[in-house]
């Protein structure tokens, strides 16, 4: 499957959530977005990485991105989301079972 596009994201929130205003289901959508960026990412490649340059361990950059994006989504007004969590978990099940060294979505250049 992969990871869902903006406007799969959008057309599930609307579809579950026809009452919600557009700018609610737009800010939800890309504090989505970037939850499950940064949580195949942690889930590919772990809370501590190497720093790119001189290779020491660091916290995964991710972890403040997953966090940021975690609080937007609790603090907007979607209450049906089931269906996108539940695509998220399936995608991560895809990512944890992955070969190592593969490149998930999240870390291909655009």
């Amino acid at each position: 499957m992969g990871q869902m596009t903006r406007p799969e994201i959008v057309a599930i929130l609307q579809r579950d959530n026809p009452r919600a205003r557009q700018a609610v289901v737009s800010l939800y959508a890309d504090a989505f977005l970037t939850y499950q960026e940064a949580t195949a990412d942690l889930a590919q490649y772990g809370a501590i990485v190497q720093h790119p340059r001189t290779g020491q361990p660091m916290p995964n950059p991710y972890l403040s991105l997953q966090a940021a994006a975690r609080t937007v989504l609790q603090k907007l007004a979607i209450y049906k989301t089931d269906a996108l969590w539940n695509a998220l978990a399936k995608e991560l099940e895809r990512v944890s079972a992955s070969p190592s060294g593969s490149t998930p979505p999240s870390t291909q250049p655009s």
